[in-house]
């Protein structure tokens, strides 16, 4: 009996290794379950390909259904931009939500799709890459990439050979500001109140900063403008083998000196393929908790298609909630509340966007199971919403505030787990 018990953790200690090895992301279809087109279809998931770190703040995905809340279906080839989105399922809606979009062809309207290699695209839990088809010269299209990290996120942009007019719009923003600089680097301030379904928080708004450089191709300083009007930068190429340009992108529910904050924390320093190379690693640490291996009797194919619904499903359960926590210059974490009648900005962790009717039996359980040291975290993060809520109770579907969807107290069961399991204690257990 004790050759078989060591036998056995031998096992599970070379199975660990051997997660560890393997490149688990691979198994991850971010695509999954997002074959839908509006309300009255079927559903075949409702949810979207989102490029996130884990328990990130900030999400990014691909719009090509304009403003709808199913702003993304499997398959449909047009692309309206990339957008920077918070939206935890089409029923819910999204929130401080913008786009931002190459373009090659001033006559081209506003918000309207292009056409890009939906089948073609590199979809993985954080990172992106795809081709604009419409946007192509002498068989070399326009090429989109981003690497996203919690809070921030690098795109890089590599226009389409030739000369003439370029342009990159931002879509579903306000209050944008922007200035060149005497060496052709451009800085976008802005903010967004988009919202869809539900109304949000009059006080909550998103704040974004972006840093776009020239990595080649760099216009003269004439013809690079920024059009506030019409929230674009704007320049004309005069590089036959056109220009690629690098944007860092900070983002902040505080304020756009927080966002810079978060910018200079998470990407400064790093290129693209660093923080894609983190990002891959962040992932892989985190899926390598869970090992799964076939039997004699099943096919390879059958063993991957295996992995892939396991490792798809531990990123999907790994995106949500939504940590609002950012770190002050003294690096501490603070927060925006979108629970506090008049928001403001509080100490300590806060957490949103989930609805406790569906996972208070589903993914907290498994959260404590596998991943006890991120739990707590988000855990800290609701006891806190219910210290700001002006009632003192706890919100069950919060998105990013209160949102009168599925009421009950399902989220005390869960705050009771976290309790009985030792994770909340001290103070935010009596609370």
């Amino acid at each position: 009996m004790q050759l078989a018990r060591q036998e056995m953790q031998l096992t599970r200690q070379e199975m660990r290794l051997r997660n560890v090895e393997e490149d688990l992301v691979e198994f991850v279809d971010v695509r999954r379950g997002t074959n839908n087109k509006d309300w009255r279809s079927v559903s075949r998931g409702n949810v979207l390909p989102l490029i996130s770190r884990p328990l990130g703040m900030t999400h990014w995905s691909i719009a090509n259904q304009g403003k709808t809340p199913w702003f993304y279906t499997l398959g449909n080839n047009m692309i309206r931009g990339i957008r920077c989105t918070h939206q935890p399922s089409p029923w819910i809606g999204d929130y401080g939500f913008f786009e931002i979009m190459p373009n090659t062809n001033p006559m081209l309207g506003a918000y309207r799709g292009v056409s890009y290699s939906a089948s073609d695209a590199v979809l993985e839990p954080s990172y992106m890459k795809l081709q604009i088809n419409s946007q192509c010269s002498n068989s070399e299209c326009t090429t989109v990439e981003l690497a996203a990290t919690k809070r921030s996120a690098i795109m890089r942009i590599k226009y389409m050979p030739g000369t003439g007019a370029r342009e990159l719009r931002l879509y579903n923003t306000s209050e944008l500001n922007g200035q060149v600089d005497a060496t052709g680097s451009v800085t976008l301030v802005g903010s967004s109140k988009s919202a869809s379904v539900f109304t949000r928080p009059e006080s909550m708004n998103h704040h974004f900063v972006i840093t776009l450089k020239f990595e080649s191709g760099s216009p003269s300083l004439a013809s690079l403008k920024v059009d506030r009007r019409r929230s674009m930068v704007s320049w004309t190429e005069e590089a036959p083998e056109g220009s690629t340009v690098v944007l860092h992108i900070g983002t902040s529910f505080i304020s756009s000196n927080q966002a810079i904050l978060n910018l200079d924390r998470e990407v400064s320093g790093l290129s693209l393929e660093q923080i894609h190379k983190d990002g891959r690693q962040e992932w892989n640490k985190l899926l390598s908790r869970v090992s799964v291996e076939g039997d004699s009797h099943q096919s390879h194919d059958e063993v991957v298609e295996l992995k892939t619904m396991l490792y798809t499903s531990l990123y999907r359960s790994l995106l949500f909630p939504r940590q609002l926590g950012e770190l002050n210059e003294a690096g501490k974490e603070i927060h925006y509340s979108p629970y506090a009648e008049k928001g403001g900005v509080f100490e300590g962790p806060s957490s949103t966007d989930s609805g406790f009717w569906d996972v208070y039996r589903t993914v907290y359980p498994m959260l404590h199971l596998i991943y006890p040291d991120l739990v707590g975290r988000a855990l800290e993060g609701w006891v806190n919403a219910l210290r700001e809520d002006p009632d003192g109770m706890l919100v069950q579907w919060s998105s990013p505030g209160r949102v009168g969807s599925m009421v009950g107290s399902m989220g005390e069961v869960t705050l009771a787990e976290g309790i009985v399991n030792g994770v909340l204690r001290g103070k935010s257990a009596e609370d």
